[in-house]
């Protein structure tokens, strides 16, 4: 299986065609592959966050597996976990 385009991701208001925002990765601006473009839809600005969103997200729940895996109870993993949903979900 392929790896996923390593994060950062953003989206991007599209004005100049079919969609509404366009994902991309915020570590190659210039030569940035588009990971999704969201098409207009009264969800278009949470979607185009959550998948923007989704290496981070990946990244703090894998953290999240490991610590309470290997040490128990860590708040601050939880703080990291709930700190990348709340992006996820606008709610900064």
């Amino acid at each position: 299986m392929a790896e996923h385009t390593p994060g950062p991701w953003d989206h991007h208001v599209d004005n100049q065609s079919e969609y509404t925002h366009t994902i991309t990765a915020v570590s190659r601006p210039a030569t940035s592959p588009i990971i999704a473009d969201v098409v207009k839809h009264p969800s278009s600005e949470a979607n185009a966050r959550l998948i923007a969103a989704a290496p981070d997200l990946l990244e703090q729940l894998e953290d999240l597996v490991e610590q309470v895996r290997d040490s128990g109870w860590h708040k601050s993993v939880f703080a990291s976990a709930t700190e990348a949903i709340a992006n996820a979900k606008g709610d900064q």
